[in-house]
This record gives C-alpha cells, structure tokens and sequence, in this order.
C-alpha cells in the first residue's frame, strides 16, 4: 500500500503545472466537454499503468534493491530538473479537432508517456514489492493533476503555476538527494 500512496504523491506534485495538466486545461478551455477529457486522461493513464507495470517488473527483476533505490533517486531528481523548467504547450495538440476525449487520449497519453510522471511511475513500480500498486498510484497521481486543470479551463491557464513548479522541484530535488543517501549499502 505504500507503493501506492508514493507513487500517488510524487505524480500529483510531478503533475502540477506539468504538460499533461496544461493540456487537460487548453482542452477544457476550448470548448470540450470535460467528462470526455477526463475519460481519455484516464485511459491514458490506464495505458500508463500497464507500461510502468510491465517495465517496473521487468526491471525490478534484474537489479538489486539498491540500484532499484537509486532508480528512484535518478527519477525524483529528474522530476524536480523538469520541475524548475517552463513546460512547452503542445501546439500540435491545440490544432487537434476531432473530441475532448481523443485528444485527452492521443495527447494526454504522449505526454503522460514522454515525461516525468512516467519516470517517476516507472521508479516505484521497479523498486515496489507490488509493483501495480505503484503503477496504479501514478496513474492517479496524473488524474489527480488533470481534474482541477480540466474543471477550471481558463481560469486554470491564467493561473501563475511558476512559484508552484520550482517549489515542488526543490522539493523533489531534495528528496531525490535523501533517497540516494539513504540507499542500502552494497553487498559483497
């Protein structure tokens, strides 16, 4: 249950002011309907769920818990670099007429795919006991981000998520750091 609720937090906080969040808002401020940007975000996200379960395992299989920790480390400090960093909108995706829920789908699962959620999903589910927990909690960690930016639409994109974003990298910076300090020794 704990892979669960890590892999939740550090997705949420990874999400916010994130690509995906910002497509969810420009999709939702556009005119389409919000339940069908959330129902493509999720299964989105379900997809996500499969290939951070699969490579988790995978890769949980062959190394040991240390490098498994280190993983983690490299994936929070890797969220917390793209965190300090302006995300860049999809244009592609704002030209994308075809549905709400196809665009939250095709665009929202490149994006969710391509970036740090998905690192950092990747992460736990590797160094997790059960690695779907892990993967599922990611997962719910990018709706968890999608839902306010969907709901709002444009009074999310005027928002200022600047102060936001390098906050939350520093913190993922640091705690990165503190994971890769605190990783089991080696075993001879």
């Amino acid at each position: 249950m704990d892979a669960l609720l890590f892999a939740f937090v550090a997705a949420a906080l990874a999400g916010i002011g994130d690509q995906t969040q910002v497509l969810a808002g420009t999709l939702s401020a556009r005119g389409d309907r919000p339940g069908a940007i959330l129902a493509g975000m999720a299964l989105a996200a379900a997809a996500m769920v499969v290939l951070a379960f699969v490579a988790g395992s995978f890769v949980g299989g062959l190394v040991g818990v240390r490098a498994e920790t280190q993983f983690v480390a490299l994936a929070l400090v890797f969220a917390g670099i793209i965190g300090l960093m302006k995300p860049e909108p999809l244009r592609w995706a704002e030209r994308f007429r075809w549905g709400g829920f196809l665009g939250a789908f095709v665009f929202g699962g490149y994006s969710a795919a391509s970036g740090r959620i998905q690192f950092l999903t990747l992460a736990f589910a590797a160094r997790a006991e059960t690695p779907l927990l892990a993967s599922i909690g990611g997962a719910l960690g990018l709706l968890a981000a999608a839902i306010p930016a969907t709901l709002l639409a444009d009074k999310f994109l005027a928002l200022n998520l600047r102060p936001a974003r390098i906050a939350i990298g520093i913190v993922l910076l640091i705690a990165g750091a503190l994971v890769f300090l605190n990783a089991p020794a080696p075993t001879v």
